[in-house]
Order: structure tokens, then sequence, then C-alpha cells
């Protein structure tokens, strides 16, 4: 009944309670010795001294992953003092090196979850049990190729990775400890990467003191920050793309040469990604304007404005440069920063409308990609600042993308009626014959607006009938 109590998920308020009883209560030696024989009888198979499967829980857990994974320190303690009484020390060596489905054993998801005294408690356990701490705890791996320090480097729990870095330095060579502060996963990703993830300053501050202890050098530290993962990212590109755009502190902490500072940040800034893209490619699509106006602040900093321009327009592998991308995901408050600073730093009227405006990348303007997404407020942005520029509204409203298609032939295509209605108004404003302009326009292939609206597969009939009456009340003769 224990067992079953202990392996399954639907047991976990009752196993709580437990964790909660043993912590409270000292058992006799006899019960312990007890419990340990009769784990010890239900884990060993009799015919290969295996493990039966009908021990195993979700995933292929034992009943040390279930307590590890959920913080049940005391649980594991009753475990451990159960098995050591008995004297089963070979059963405690491999019930701690079983491995889940994913590769890990307790100690990985006791790392991951973040609780320090479920961590204690397994050291110990390894430690009574025999087990190799060098390779079968700290530098083990999962099927990712991930440590338990990769795993730990996203926790919010600031004393994990202290103590798995106490842990290290007692049992690793100064060398070890360097390879594991670089080893990567299967994905390319370095203990960096991942802290820079969620960016947590605790973690931060351990790295920093395990790579003293570790004995980098600058030239390694600036390696460290520049180490690109499978898809060529920087552990500050991997903060930004979470919105945190200030790991870029961590050069200003690591490397105290001002010069050094700026050259770092500069290959850092113009570094790319395997779809050709760079830091800002990444802010651009952040739901947190301040991710943009932090970058700008820094890159004013690191960067001349000619270096700044030219990185604002790289173009990845879809010919989108970061202005594209804001108006694709509806960043108008981050398109908006990137305008002030053009004016604030005079960047000319013909290379904004060329550059940003009518700018195309694989599939159309800025104008088009807000268009398609229903971004009102952005168009409103982009339509405001070409009257601001005195540019010719019929450029904008009448621009074609690669298939030759308006803006018109989007929004219709997708079904927006409130972005059809403001182009309709905008198209009054640029005094444009709607009918030949817009209603009647083709792209192409020959396809009016209407007939794209015909073959969509991808709105509803209602829809389509709504769109097509808004459309009608457009006509001259309606």
């Amino acid at each position: 009944m224990l067992k079953d109590i202990l392996l399954k998920e639907n047991y976990q308020v009752i196993v709580s309670f437990l964790d909660g009883f043993l912590e409270n209560c000292e058992l006799s030696r006899g019960i312990l010795e007890q419990s340990g024989k009769r784990m010890c009888e239900l884990w060993e198979d009799n015919a290969d001294g295996g493990i039966r499967q009908k021990l195993l829980g979700t995933l292929g857990r034992t009943i040390l992953h279930q307590a590890a994974q959920v913080g049940h320190s005391h649980i594991i303690r009753y475990l451990s003092d159960s098995l050591q009484a008995g004297q089963h020390l070979e059963t405690m060596h491999n019930l701690f090196l079983m491995k889940d489905e994913l590769g890990q054993t307790a100690w990985h998801l006791s790392a991951e979850i973040g609780k320090l005294k479920t961590l204690e408690e397994l050291w110990g356990w390894a430690i009574e049990a025999k087990v190799n701490l060098k390779d079968d705890l700290l530098l083990a791996k999962d099927n990712n190729d991930q440590t338990a320090c990769h795993l730990a480097a996203g926790n919010e729990h600031p004393g994990v990775m202290r103590k798995l870095l106490k842990f290290a330095e007692a049992e690793l060579s100064q060398q070890e400890l360097k390879n594991l502060l670089l080893a990567k996963d299967k994905e390319g990703q370095t203990i960096w990467h991942l802290a820079a993830w969620e960016n947590y300053s605790h973690v931060f501050q351990t790295l920093m003191e395990w790579a003293e202890k570790a004995n980098l050098n600058q030239q390694e530290f600036k390696a460290v920050l520049l180490e690109k993962d499978d898809r060529g990212r920087t552990p500050w590109h991997s903060g930004t793309l979470n919105n945190h755009p200030e790991v870029y502190e961590w050069v200003t902490k690591m490397i105290k040469n001002p010069q050094e500072q700026k050259e770092l940040l500069k290959k850092l800034f113009f570094h790319k990604d395997k779809d050709e893209q760079t830091i800002w490619h990444l802010a651009a699509r952040s739901i947190h304007a301040d991710v943009f106006k932090m970058l700008l602040d820094v890159a004013d900093e690191a960067l001349s404005k000619e270096e700044l321009w030219e990185l604002l327009l790289t173009k990845d592998t879809m010919g989108q440069t970061a202005w594209h991308l804001s108006a694709e995901n509806g960043r108008a408050e981050s398109l908006n920063t990137l305008w002030e600073w053009a004016k604030k730093v005079h960047i000319n009227e013909n290379e904004l409308k060329n550059n940003w405006l009518l700018s195309q990348d694989m599939r159309g303007t800025a104008w088009h990609l807000a268009a398609q997404r229903g971004h009102i407020t952005v168009l409103k942005k982009l339509w405001d600042w070409a009257r601001e520029m005195n540019l010719n509204l019929e450029d904008l409203l009448l621009v074609r993308d690669i298939s030759g298609r308006t803006a018109g032939h989007l929004a219709v295509e997708m079904g927006n009626t409130r972005t059809l209605e403001e182009i309709f108004d905008w198209a009054k404003e640029a005094k444009l014959n709607l009918e030949v302009d817009l209603l009647l326009a083709k792209d192409w292939n020959g396809q009016t607006p209407l007939e794209d609206l015909k073959d969509c597969p991808f709105i509803s009939e209602d829809k389509k009938a709504e769109v097509l009456q808004q459309w009608i009340h457009y006509l001259p003769d309606a």
C-alpha cells in the first residue's frame, strides 16, 4: 500500500501529509529495518535482480524520483534510513542510479525543482551508498545532455546553484570545474545560456564565483559570452528573446576595460544566428516595449550612429529587418522607439522612406504585414509618419508585395473588416479611385481582392459574407 501511495500521483495529498508526519516522527530501528527489508524485497526481481516494472511510476520513475520531484526530503530520509538500517547498500546504490525515461536520476529532478533540503539529502544518500559523486552526480547527463547544473541554472531558488558549486568544488579539479561551466546540452546551450533565459541575479553571481574558482581568464570570459548554441545564439540573445536584455550587464561586470566592453558589445550586437537574425530581430517580437528602448540606449553608448543604422537595416533570411518584425507582431511602441531615435540622430527622409516605410521583405512592406495581421495601431502609426514626411500617400496605400497584392488584398484574405474600414477611409483622404485602385485592383495572377476572398480556405462563410457586404458598401453605386 505504501509503495502505491509513494508512486502514484493521485495520492499526492497523502504523500505530502506523510512527509510532514515524518518530519516530526522518529521511527525505531526495528521499524526501519522492517521497512528496508520489505523495500528491498519489492525492489529486486527474483529472476534477474533487476527492477520490477510495476514498481515504476509515470515516466518510469521510482519512489525516489517521485519524492525528489516534489521536494519531499523527509520521505527521502525515511527511505535512506530504512535501507541503511538493514544494510541494503546495493539497493540504495541501484535506486539512486535508476534513470527515468528522460535519462534523469532523482538528483537531476531535485536540482531542477530547486529544493535545497532535498538536494542535500540526496547528496548524503549518494555518500552512504558509495555512488561515484563526480561521474554519477556532478557530471551525469540526462537524455538532453544536461547536468544538474544546467537544470538548476534557470531556478529562482538562490541556494541550489551555490550548493552545487560547493559540492563541485570539493570533488572536481579546476579543469573539470571549467569543463562543467562550459558544457553544452544537445541544443548547444551552456549553463550561461540557460541562466540568461531567466536572468536571476543570484545565479549569475554564483556563476561568477564558479568562473573565478575555475580560473577563467578575460579571454575565456569573452568566449563564454560569445558562445553560440545550435541556433547560433549567444547567452545575450537567449536572454533578450525572453525579455531580459539587461543580460548585457554581464559584459560590464565581467570585462573591466571600457574599450574592451565596447568591442565585445559591438560583436554581440552584430552577431547573427542561423536565421541571420541579430539581437534586434529577437527584440522586435517582444511584447515589452522597454526591451527595444534598453537596447537602443546600450547601442547608443557602444556604437556609432552609422554602425547602429547599419545594424537596424540588417535583414534576416526572410529579408526582414527589426522594423518589419515589429510591424508584423503589432509592436507599435517598438516602432515608435525606432522612429524617434531616427529623428533624433537625423536619419534623412529618403532613407526612412526607402529602408523602412516602403522597404520590402520576402512578403511585403511593414504596411502589408500589419494589414495582414490586423494591427490597426501599427497601420495608423505608419500612416501618420507618411503624412509627417509628406510622402505621396498613394505610394503607401497601393504599394504591392511580391505577389502584386495591396494591403486591401491581404486584409480581405484574412477577413480583417476593421482594417478594411481604415484602408477605405485613408483611400478617401488620399483621393483615390476606390473602384479602380482598391476594389478591382489585380495582383500578378490577375486576382481581385474579392476573388481572393472567394478562394480563401481558412475563413468561414459567415466572415466571407461580412467582408463582401462591407465591400459592396463602398462600390460607387451602393
